[in-house]
């Protein structure tokens, strides 16, 4: 349950993902590593995203990855 709350909080700060895209996400790709990991081709699958929501979903998370390190 921990891991669930935080992995979802990374993705609440990312601007335009609601809890609709959020959802779908995370039941396609499981966990904020694989959606790390995906293309935007690949997040373009879900019918809710488009290219520049995936875009942007892939560079916050990027950007929030190197603001940890």
């Amino acid at each position: 349950l921990r891991d669930d709350k935080s992995l979802e909080s990374v993705l609440d700060v990312i601007t335009g993902l609601g809890e609709k895209r959020k959802k779908a996400l995370l039941k396609k790709f499981g966990t904020v590593e694989a959606i790390k990991a995906a293309s935007v081709e690949a997040l373009t699958t879900i019918p809710s995203m488009n290219r520049v929501i995936s875009e942007r979903v892939l560079l916050q998370l990027k950007e929030l990855s190197e603001e940890e390190e």
